[in-house]
């Protein structure tokens, strides 16, 4: 009974961990938003309760931060498990892959099934926008994925050149890396460090 208690303890923590890991990480981006707009006299203002928790899944804008000339309009997109690449494609969806190895070579590449990346509403944001203030929409990754892709359909070329994996199957499509700053489906792709880089221009 006690090995059957440690095996099942042992399991609970693995699978609460990505999500401790997650929490604190909006934790800390919180506090770094915070202090980054007390600094800089930007208003900041939660869309929602907790909106530093906001998820993939929550069609509404978290939260806005508005300057002396822009309206950051920013939705939060998470990835609690951190070894894993997310892939965003041309059609409006996003999956993601695990990918397994040893000794730090990777060997093999599996890739989730596609959900529809979905339509965020920043209406409310809209309305904030005063003057002739411009409004930028914002995907804050945060935490983030081992690597972000965009992938595109290249008709009946093959190879995904960004990993060449000993048993990765060819597709008809190509990946490029997806940088901070990227635009993405009408927004720009962010994380932290890169938002409070253009929070101190």
């Amino acid at each position: 009974m006690g090995v059957l208690m440690c095996v099942v303890g042992i399991g609970i923590v693995c699978f609460c961990f990505p999500y401790i890991r997650c929490f604190l990480k909006r934790l800390s981006l919180l506090s770094k938003i915070k202090n980054a707009c007390r600094e800089k006299g930007y208003r900041l203002q939660g869309m929602h309760p907790f909106w530093f928790l906001g998820g993939k899944n929550g069609k509404r804008c978290d939260c806005t931060i508005e300057t002396a000339e822009e309206v950051l309009a920013i939705k939060l997109f998470g990835m609690p498990r951190r070894r894993r690449v997310l892939v965003f494609t041309e059609k409006r969806e996003y999956f993601t892959r695990i990918l397994v190895g040893v000794l730090l070579l990777i060997k093999e590449a599996f890739d989730g099934k596609a959900k529809l990346f979905p339509e965020y509403d920043f209406v409310t944001a809209c309305t904030m926008v005063s003057g002739d203030k411009k409004l930028r929409k914002i995907l804050l990754v945060n935490p983030v994925p081992m690597e972000m892709m965009f992938r595109k359909e290249r008709g009946k070329e093959n190879k995904l050149s960004h990993f060449p994996m000993e048993n990765m199957p060819k597709e008809n499509a190509k990946e490029r890396i997806l940088s901070p700053g990227d635009e993405l489906y009408g927004l720009e792709v962010a994380n932290l460090t890169w938002l409070l880089k253009e929070l101190e221009r």
